[in-house]
């Protein structure tokens, strides 16, 4: 006989969330030095991407069991060559994507937006296509992906 689980039941049981922030950093958000801009850089006023991050990350953070959660950007040209890439690690770090809690997430987020550039398109498939590949590792139920892609709604490889 089939049971109803909730998401609690997995966490409790024992199930490891693991969640993954993918953001948007195309020029379609506008320039960050524009009050306009999606990233705003404003020191005294978080901007809309900051607000949702922090309205999700700082509920989601207590379900992770290490609370060390990667966080991309994508539609960017990154440094040192400025070529566009759609699946940058914010903190820099390829080999280590991994930001500590909602904080870590934040404080990576606003660095990058100093190294970046904003650029295009915005391409989904490669983010998916990594926290794809990590799921499908793990497929034993010991631990359930989670992916949050933020954007401003401009997607080019939505097909």
């Amino acid at each position: 006989m089939d049971s109803d689980h909730s998401f609690l039941d997995y966490m409790f049981g024992g199930t490891d969330l693991c969640f993954t922030v993918a953001i948007d950093m195309t020029a379609s958000n506008g320039s960050p030095s524009q009050p306009t801009s999606l990233h705003y850089t404003d020191p005294f006023t978080p901007n809309q991407y900051t607000i949702a991050m922090q309205a999700v990350l700082e509920i989601i953070q207590d379900y992770d069991t290490d609370q060390l959660l990667p966080a991309f950007g994508f539609g960017c040209r990154v440094p040192p060559e400025y070529k566009v890439s759609h699946e940058w690690p914010l903190n820099g770090n390829s080999e280590n994507p991994f930001c500590q809690g909602a904080s870590g997430v934040l404080d990576a987020y606003r660095r990058c937006l100093e190294e970046v550039r904003l650029s295009g398109p915005t391409n989904f498939a490669p983010v998916i296509r990594h926290v794809s590949r990590l799921a499908v590792e793990h497929q034993d139920g010991s631990r359930y992906y989670v992916l949050l892609i933020l954007t401003d709604g401009t997607i080019d490889d939505w097909t």
